[in-house]
């Protein structure tokens, strides 16, 4: 079972939080408690953990940017969600077909869409 872990971007700031705290009481009841996290911005952007890390073991959220070092140029690679079938998966912006998401951990962070949009602007 993967940790439930969530991010938020909001007025310029990346804010991490674990949203889900799952508790098991003695009577088999299962209690999700929501920890306070507040942003003064309506315009936030949610992120979910994938479960997942790259090559330096650094975790994979909705929106990151990837590179993997093809012989030929390096290819880039964005953590996306598909909502009809309820998974993650790597979708390229150079017409690429997309990657299952478990070959992250071939490729290297360097970025989300929200914190560098410039990594996007070539692609």
């Amino acid at each position: 079972m993967r940790e439930i872990k969530f991010r938020a971007y909001a007025g310029g700031v990346m804010v991490y939080f674990g949203i889900f705290d799952v508790r098991h009481t003695p009577n088999g009841i299962t209690r999700i408690n929501k920890p306070h996290y507040s942003v003064n911005d309506d315009n936030q952007t949610i992120m979910q953990f994938t479960g997942l890390h790259d090559k330096n073991g650094k975790e994979a959220y909705h929106k990151d940017v990837a590179v993997s070092k093809d012989k030929k140029k390096p290819t880039h690679w964005i953590v996306e969600f598909n909502d009809n079938e309820g998974i993650f998966y790597l979708k390229s912006y150079e017409g690429y077909e997309p990657l299952p998401l478990r070959m992250i951990k071939d490729m290297e962070f360097i970025g989300n869409i929200y914190e560098n949009p410039e990594l996007l602007e070539s692609k």
